[in-house]
């Protein structure tokens, strides 16, 4: 029998979260969905655990595509305060692109433009941003930036070292012709957006931390369910009757007869 009582409070609990999602998004907070993965966790292993993470998992997709969005936009925030443009070395990255793009095949759907804006929102938020905020880095900076550029990891290693060498050029060129301000010179408003841009990180990590334990639970318990289905009917196969005495009887019955 279905649980229905668990399954609906869920997906109640998850579809009012998803109808406030923008006064959510607004306040940088996110529903608590936690909670709801701890619900399907104590629900026996079968269909309506597996519908349960699926409704989970799908809405934690949307939100964090929402709440990317809110960080592409307060990371341009940030970049337009501490000035977006960078004359030289912007054009010295575009005329750059455009004389060795064609070498690379995997960047054929990419245009020169888009891959100079997305080598340099790296560029801000990997090595610009920390040096504002006056933060030790742990060495992840060329990770952080190289994964502004789409597809990347799936990249021929000559194309993903291309990308290495002219991302850390640019970094070099921007931080050198970059003026650092000290914290005291900060106006309210840039505060704000490095605030916006610092709760934006923090729910992306803790969206993708959540979303892995369940899109993993609900790999198990697809897996589970499979085997389940097929143990029923190899079952069928090998299973008796319930009235096989019966028709037991009555064959027997049949040959007396004959003779």
């Amino acid at each position: 029998m279905r649980d229905i009582s668990i399954l609906g409070e869920i997906i109640h609990h998850i579809g009012e979260n998803l109808d406030d999602g923008i006064n959510v998004l607004q306040v940088v907070e996110i529903p608590d969905y936690a909670s709801a993965v701890e619900a399907i966790e104590k629900m026996p292993h079968g269909a309506d655990r597996k519908d349960a993470l699926t409704c989970v998992s799908g809405a934690l997709n949307v939100v964090f595509e929402d709440m990317y969005e809110m960080m592409e936009a307060s990371l341009f925030d940030v970049d337009c305060f501490i000035g977006q443009k960078q004359p030289l070395a912007d054009e010295m990255l575009v005329d750059f692109i455009k004389e060795t793009k064609d070498a690379y095949p995997d960047l054929n759907d990419e245009s020169v433009e888009s891959l100079a804006q997305k080598i340099h929102s790296g560029a801000v938020a990997a090595y610009l941003i920390p040096m504002y905020q006056k933060v030790q880095t742990n060495g992840t900076q060329k990770d952080a930036a190289l994964a502004f550029i789409d597809d990347y990891e799936n990249m021929q290693p000559e194309t993903q070292k291309f990308l290495q060498g002219l991302t850390q050029y640019y970094v070099q060129k921007v931080i050198a012709n970059h003026p650092m301000w000290q914290p005291q010179e900060y106006s309210p408003e840039f505060k704000e957006a490095l605030e916006s841009y610092d709760d934006a990180q923090v729910s992306l990590r803790y969206l993708v931390d959540l979303q892995d334990g369940v899109d993993k639970a609900l790999t198990e318990e697809t897996g589970l369910l499979a085997k389940y289905h097929k143990y029923q009917k190899q079952k069928a196969v090998f299973e008796l009757p319930q009235n096989f005495d019966l028709m037991l009887a009555a064959h027997f019955a049949n040959l007396s007869k004959r003779r």
